[in-house]
């Protein structure tokens, strides 16, 4: 990744998602579904710098995956990839892996 993200900005890359094709062989676009997608964390800032000076760091990292509404953040194309960058309350939950 060539880019370095500032304070609390996130950087997340959702991956695309097939039509979806249902038993009666109609194909569901994704776009009907759930409104929630699950993205990967590529890029973090620092964090937010707080009124006494201290940091307030991230509660994600790079490698997480995250829980996110499909159209939240602004789109950025770099290196024929589309990534959107998000503030942390557009982030709704750290994805756990299964046991």
């Amino acid at each position: 990744m060539d880019l370095r993200m500032t304070g609390e900005n996130i950087l997340i890359s959702i991956p695309e998602s097939a039509p979806e094709k249902r038993p009666s062989g109609l194909f569901v676009p994704d776009s009907a579904g759930s409104p929630f997608a699950e993205a990967l964390v590529v890029a973090v800032g620092p964090g937010r710098t707080l009124d006494n000076g201290a940091l307030a760091k991230p509660e994600v990292a790079v490698g997480d995956w995250v829980l996110v509404n499909k159209h939240v953040g602004q789109e950025i194309e770099r290196g024929g990839r589309t990534y959107r960058q998000v503030q942390p309350h557009a982030i709704l939950a750290v994805v756990l892996p299964e046991d």
